[in-house]
């Protein structure tokens, strides 16, 4: 069977997550995660999916090559996502901490927009250490013998096929 990328893992993937917040800082990370992947630097992922610890997505999240949460505030709700999906290899920004303060109005300046993106940018040019290619392999085999596949999950790793 034919193996095709489907869902953002593999050697070279980069993946960035938003918060996505009901905030001007939480939609920020929104754009800035769109902008970086219409511009090809890095695949937007699902992190809900990861908070929902659903085994297929959190491998794939595993397995990329560079994973970047965009968090819109202090309340670090990406980070805690991350955390509790046992997700500790990762780029990690702050909108907040750029001078960006958070309200309630989606109104958003393409200055600060503009500002996170080329943090972002930055972060995902950074160095990130190789994985395990076999802790990999067991995490995508695991997701899809578990039958994550037909819920929604991604097991495009190894030998697995889409």
């Amino acid at each position: 069977m034919e193996k095709k990328e489907c869902c953002g893992c593999g050697d070279d993937v980069r993946l960035v997550l938003a918060c996505s917040g009901g905030s001007n800082v939480g939609q920020i990370t929104n754009e800035v995660a769109k902008t970086l992947d219409v511009d090809g630097q890095a695949r937007m992922y699902c992190l809900a999916g990861a908070g929902g610890h659903i085994s297929g997505m959190v491998a794939s999240i595993q397995g990329a090559k560079k994973v970047l949460v965009l968090d819109g505030c202090p309340v670090q709700c990406g980070k805690m996502v991350m955390d509790q999906a046992g997700i500790d290899d990762y780029e990690y920004l702050v909108v907040t901490e750029l001078g960006v303060e958070k309200a309630h109005d989606f109104r958003l300046d393409t200055n600060d927009v503009d500002r996170v993106t080329a943090a972002s940018r930055a972060k995902l040019n950074g160095d990130r250490e190789d994985k395990s290619n076999e802790q990999t392999a067991n995490s995508y085999t695991s997701a899809c013998a578990s039958g994550e596949r037909d819920r929604g999950g991604c097991c495009c790793g190894g030998d697995q096929a889409c």
